[in-house]
């Protein structure tokens, strides 16, 4: 269900306004949670410090659960490379923090989305 509502809300955003919108309502904060994998990270929110402990997504379940997992993944970081396109200047540095690291974690074999999140790194450095 929430693979869906990540797809959804890709063809929703269409210009560098629904970008903008998109990052005040802070939906990068919740686009990132879907990329780390049991990562805590502070989040400075105006004068409020947030903790976040990123969870789901673990590849190394041996489970049903796995291809789900793994949609989400995927479609997290279809929408960031979609808000990339659109409107790099507004590409969010929440959105940078998950990608850094899971291209920092050690290579894990069952890991199919590395090569995807340095791809979008190596875009956000043109």
């Amino acid at each position: 269900m929430r693979a869906v509502g990540l797809r959804a809300l890709r063809y929703v955003v269409r210009n560098e306004e629904n970008v903008i919108t998109l990052n005040k309502l802070h939906f990068p904060y919740l686009i990132a949670r879907y990329v780390l994998h049991c990562v805590c990270f502070k989040l400075y929110v105006s004068d409020i410090t947030t903790y976040f402990c990123s969870r789901s997504l673990d590849l190394l379940l041996k489970t049903d659960n796995e291809r789900v997992l793994m949609s989400e993944r995927i479609q997290a970081l279809k929408i960031m490379r979609h808000i990339l396109s659109l409107a790099p200047q507004h590409f969010s540095p929440t959105l940078v923090r998950p990608l850094v690291s899971v291209a920092l974690r050690p290579v894990e074999e069952t890991d199919r989305l590395l090569k995807a999140c340095i791809a979008i790194l190596c875009e956000l450095c043109k």
